[in-house]
């Protein structure tokens, strides 16, 4: 009370209520995460390697991203992605929309985690993708190969 410039942010995972001795008023403020594009730049930024232009398509057999790749010369899909001015904002979408990426909601905390395992040893960013409960079903009646799990 003394000092009316002085402010004081506390966070918890649960709603505070009767602190202070009704002194102070405590405004629940919800924090999002981020958006996509952040949380894409934040993956790229943490990855312990490079993404292949294969690893970006919709889904593993789908097209390839052949108009960034066409922007910036590359032809060759298990290249590295390289981004520049030209496709940076098609890059963020595709990253972002990844199914590993988007699963994380935003949140960087499990982005981070996220990109420490996309090391040099896995195979691909699919390994790390979600799977649907169609696939699981599959997989659980021997009709789908078993890969490696690395989750």
């Amino acid at each position: 009370q003394r000092c009316p410039t002085y402010r004081v942010v506390l966070s918890t995972h649960q709603a505070m209520v009767g602190t202070a001795g009704g002194q102070f008023k405590v405004v629940h403020q919800p924090i999002a995460g981020l958006t996509p594009e952040d949380a894409a730049r934040l993956f790229l930024r943490r990855a312990q390697r490079p993404l292949r232009w294969e690893e970006l398509s919709a889904d593993p057999g789908a097209a390839l991203p052949l108009q960034a790749m066409a922007k910036v010369g590359a032809r060759d899909p298990g290249a590295h992605v390289v981004m520049a001015a030209a496709n940076e904002a098609e890059i963020l979408r595709l990253v972002a929309g990844h199914p590993s990426v988007a699963a994380q909601g935003g949140n960087p905390r499990r982005l981070i985690e996220l990109a420490s395992r996309l090391d040099p040893a896995l195979p691909s960013l699919w390994a790390l993708a979600p799977r649907s409960p169609a696939h699981e079903a599959a997989e659980s009646t021997g009709s789908v190969d078993s890969e490696v799990d690395l989750r």
